[in-house]
């Protein structure tokens, strides 16, 4: 996309079904987001060039999970049902307790 000597990189599919997104200035385009056609979510990013980190993922059964940290220390840091439960998360990537739910028809419940 671009005029010429313009051109930016705004979206890449690839071999196994997943379709990349960027944005940014030529040469610095930044991952925006990332569908996957495998299990139907999608993952959103933010950050700077080269920083990326994952920020927010919406699979394809309504739950929405976010996540926080740096790029490749990314860890689940909440989820929200589509019934309107959401649960809290504490610690580092791969290591994630769950601290509290909050469901609609019931007080938090703290774990």
């Amino acid at each position: 996309m671009g005029g010429l000597g313009a051109e930016r990189l705004v979206r890449v599919e690839l071999p196994n079904g997943a379709v990349r997104h960027y944005d940014g200035e030529p040469g610095a385009e930044r991952l925006m987001r990332v569908e996957l056609t495998t299990d139907g979510s999608v993952r959103h990013f933010d950050g700077e060039w080269g920083d990326e980190r994952l920020v927010r993922v919406e699979w394809a059964d309504g739950t929405v999970g976010f996540y926080e940290g740096e790029r490749g220390a990314e860890a689940g840091a909440r989820v929200e049902r589509p019934d309107g439960t959401v649960r809290f998360y504490e610690g580092e990537r791969g290591a994630e307790r769950l601290v509290r739910t909050e469901r609609p028809d019931v007080a938090a419940v703290h774990h």
